[in-house]
């Protein structure tokens, strides 16, 4: 058997049996059984293209589903084993299975580094195939943020039947991401969030033209954002209703980029 790296030898030397007696290829049988995998491992591109998209549907089924969803809602977030349990959760999704069970095979194990991670996500998908140079590739996914981040891997050269396959599985997972388009004008959108903020304010000015204790509202923000030619009286009903659109997209998008750190816009 080749091996290309220290990675892949320390993983021929674990399936020998050697090291722990067979336990580590009991445990990737298990995981192959629940997973649906081969005995053996996927044996070529049209087996792997069926197997992650029969994978992706049926963690699509769990993920909209009433139950897995209630359950997901039922959790107490102000308990010392939240995470434990929403790690639990997640884990019953099969695109997560596998990273979750590689993560604890490497934490479990003395002589196992994170560089092993990618190796033996091979062996478990793929067996001895991809040390000896099929031309095979993988699809895998990890959690950041509490977001699920898809990703591919490729091993060798592909032949155009291959790599016809792997684009489908490309265009396969592209249909599950968010769409996030460039904002249009991403710095008068900001202004407004900003502006947005201060609503509810008393307004001090010297100027005799506007009233004592004035409130900071939208017509405010129209007078600051907008262009003079369209800040006329004429058009007021229909700037403010513009700044209310445009306060909600721009609130809608920051809450997709950033879903864990920002806190939405407080504007009444």
């Amino acid at each position: 058997m080749k091996v290309t790296s220290i990675a892949q030898e320390k993983l021929h030397i674990l399936a020998s049996g050697l090291i722990d007696g067979g336990a580590f290829n009991s445990r990737v049988e298990k995981l192959r059984k629940k997973l649906k995998i081969p005995r053996g491992g996927i044996s070529n591109n049209d087996e792997s293209m069926e197997w992650h998209k029969s994978s992706l549907i049926e963690s699509d089924q769990i993920m909209e589903s009433k139950a897995w969803r209630e359950r997901i809602r039922d959790l107490d977030k102000n308990s010392p084993d939240y995470k434990k349990k929403h790690r639990e959760l997640h884990r019953e999704i099969p695109i997560n299975m596998l990273t979750y069970e590689i993560q604890d095979i490497i934490s479990e194990h003395p002589d196992l580094k994170i560089n092993m991670k990618e190796a033996i996500r091979s062996h478990i998908l793929f067996g001895d195939q991809v040390m000896i140079g099929g031309s095979h590739y993988q699809v895998f996914t990890r959690i950041e943020n509490g977001k699920e981040v898809y990703g591919m891997q490729f091993y060798s050269r592909m032949s155009k039947k291959d790599f016809k396959n792997a684009v489908q599985m490309m265009e396969l997972i592209n249909k599950r991401l968010p769409t996030i388009e460039p904002a249009e004008d991403i710095e008068r959108d900001l202004e407004i969030l900003k502006l947005s903020k201060r609503k509810g304010e008393k307004i001090e000015s010297s100027d005799p033209d506007l009233e004592k204790d004035s409130i900071f509202n939208d017509e405010n923000i129209v007078t600051m954002v907008l262009p003079e030619e369209l800040d006329t009286p004429e058009n007021l009903t229909k700037n403010k209703a513009r700044i209310r659109q445009r306060r909600r997209l721009a609130d809608e998008r920051l809450k997709k980029l950033f879903p864990n750190t920002y806190k939405g816009c407080e504007a009444k």
